[in-house]
């Protein structure tokens, strides 16, 4: 009995899994269907978020950044993007926010593992590269050498 149960329940994983897979072509239709599918792929696959933000921080920052502050923030962001998932789920008849709008950005963890999505270009911005100067000098400046 208990493995029949567990053969449902990996069948229904497995098609949302399927459904959530299909969701990054889908992206420009904000309607009730696609609040739902975002809603279950977000609350299925929230722990993709830590390996999404250390990509996603690797990327833009470097691999120290990524595999510190990227892991730090996937673990914090990973309950966040479940708790959305459950809102959108329960509530994809409710055009709230407005037009079905997405709630987080990228709309699901798996757009951090899509290059050409249109999300990543609205994601946080990225910061330049360091400028590697020299710093000024401490202290007044020198004298001019004296003219002959």
């Amino acid at each position: 009995m208990k493995t029949r149960m567990f053969g449902h329940w990996l069948m229904i994983g497995g098609m949302l899994t399927a459904v959530a897979i299909a969701l990054p072509q889908q992206t420009a239709a904000q309607d009730a269907g696609a609040k739902f599918t975002r809603g279950a792929a977000n609350t299925t696959l929230g722990i993709l978020e830590i390996p999404g933000c250390v990509k996603d921080m690797t990327q833009k920052h470097g691999p120290w950044m990524g595999y510190t502050v990227g892991f730090f923030k996937g673990v914090g962001m990973m309950p966040v993007r479940t708790i959305v998932g459950v809102y959108e789920w329960l509530t994809f008849y409710i055009p709230a926010p407005a037009n079905y709008d997405r709630v987080l950005v990228p709309e699901t963890p798996l757009h951090y593992f899509f290059e050409g999505c249109p999300e990543r270009q609205d994601a946080a911005p990225t910061m330049p590269p360091p400028q590697h100067m020299n710093p000024p000098p401490i202290g007044p400046a020198p004298a001019p050498p004296p003219q002959r």
